[in-house]
């Protein structure tokens, strides 16, 4: 993997999406305006959908997917037209349930950028009490700056995990490796995504971005019975092996106070926020329709 930053990365998924004719994947992605009729159609999801989300994390999760069905134009080399009432069609919105994680969360950062410009301003308190900003203060962060690790011609999307401590599977095999792969968007939108073990695991993750098990060609799916069966040990190595293959964007802003002090938080994706509170009142004049560079 390489990483760059946003402003360098631009209109490329970190990933891509596989090709019409079957010959790799393509990075490219482009933008609608975003217009008051994509507000329009998200309030109208939400108040059909709203109840089929029963944690407040997966709704968050369902609202950025339709936001991504309608703010894209074109995948690839695949466009996305809208309907003739400019809603996005059920099979954009399951397209985007099976992209990437890390291309899903790229291109609602983008479309932050090109909507909004890329100034992200959130209230702060420093924590020395000898600072000007301990009484609260408002900082911005450039979100062009934010890393981004892309995924580069030769790299691989899978590898083997070899387990510390085998286990036996449904068919009563030896298991001792893993085949895993990065987490597809679609694992967000289930209840068990926010439902972690004390160390912060999500299972879902394991069940998603494990694909196969040694001697077996094809996928493997680990069911909930497998997954209990699996020592914390190997479980704790899968989801850290899961991550570190996996490119993306860095969902955190640093910023260097005015004390001189490296501020470093995690960045509230949130749409009300990240389309709304975050955007720095003195920058509506400023803010441009472009979609097609930062």
């Amino acid at each position: 993997m390489k990483k760059i930053t946003v402003s360098e990365c631009g209109y490329k998924l970190p990933i891509g999406v596989p090709s019409t004719n079957g010959k790799g994947l393509i990075r490219d992605f482009t933008l609608r305006p975003y217009k008051s009729s994509i507000d329009r159609h998200i309030a109208d999801w939400v108040e059909t959908n709203e109840a089929k989300y029963s944690r407040p994390g997966t709704l968050i999760a369902a609202r950025v997917s339709k936001f991504v069905s309608l703010i894209c134009s074109q995948f690839g080399d695949t466009a996305w037209a809208l309907d003739k009432d400019k809603n996005s069609t059920p099979e954009q919105e399951l397209a985007v349930y099976g992209m990437w994680y890390a291309d899903v969360m790229y291109v609602y950062f983008m479309a932050r950028i090109a909507s909004l410009g890329k100034d992200y301003e959130y209230p702060y308190i420093c924590p020395d009490k000898k600072c000007a900003a301990n009484k609260g203060s408002k900082i911005t962060f450039d979100l062009s700056t934010a890393d981004v690790d892309i995924l580069e011609p030769n790299d691989p999307l899978q590898k083997w995990v070899e387990l510390k401590f085998p286990f036996k599977n449904r068919a009563g095999r030896l298991v001792k490796k893993f085949r895993i792969e990065p987490a597809r968007w679609h694992i967000t939108l289930q209840p068990d995504f926010y439902g972690k073990s004390a160390d912060g695991v999500s299972y879902t993750i394991l069940q998603d971005c494990v694909r196969g098990i040694d001697g077996q060609d094809g996928r493997y799916e680990l069911t909930t019975d497998e997954i209990d069966e699996i020592n914390h040990a190997d479980v704790i190595n899968i989801d850290r092996q899961t991550k570190s293959l996996a490119p993306g964007i860095d969902l955190q802003t640093k910023i260097e106070c005015i004390c001189g002090r490296l501020i470093v938080n995690p960045l509230n994706w949130t749409p009300d926020f990240f389309f709304g509170s975050s955007y720095p009142i003195s920058e509506i004049s400023n803010v441009s329709e472009t979609t097609s560079t930062v």
